[in-house]
């Protein structure tokens, strides 16, 4: 299992996102649309996260476990996502209200291919993960 460490990366530029891929075995929903193809603007969805709190988005090399360190938001909470594993800036950790939202943005290159997923600050939920593609 890999362990997170929290570093900023520049892969996905966001401030407002829709993307392509999605999937329900989590507890709330992420989707993931690129228009015209990765490297090239990028938009993700999410959709199950409550009325109010905070969120984090993370992205990985590949689906898997990584387990939250100790010391950090939500410790101990296994991710589905491996390999790198880094929070996504920006936004990082931004709020979230009415339960749903998007941020839209621009995926470079190095982001072709790599996974994200969303963590519910406050219960540690954690969506689907998709891919960037």
């Amino acid at each position: 299992m890999d362990r997170l460490s929290i570093r900023r990366c520049a892969w996905v530029m966001a401030a407002g996102v829709c993307l392509g891929g999605t999937g329900q075995a989590w507890g709330y929903t992420l989707v993931v649309r690129m228009f015209q193809g990765c490297p090239g603007g990028i938009t993700i969805y999410w959709t199950g996260a409550g009325s109010s709190g905070r969120q984090a988005l993370v992205i990985g090399d590949e689906p898997g476990a990584t387990t939250i360190p100790e010391g950090l938001p939500c410790t101990g909470t296994v991710l589905g996502v491996r390999g790198h594993v880094r929070l996504v800036s920006p936004p990082g950790f931004f709020d979230v209200q009415g339960g749903q939202g998007m941020m839209s943005g621009s995926a470079t290159p190095a982001a072709c291919g790599k996974y994200l997923q969303l963590v519910k600050g406050g219960t540690c939920e954690t969506s689907n993960i998709a891919i960037i593609q």
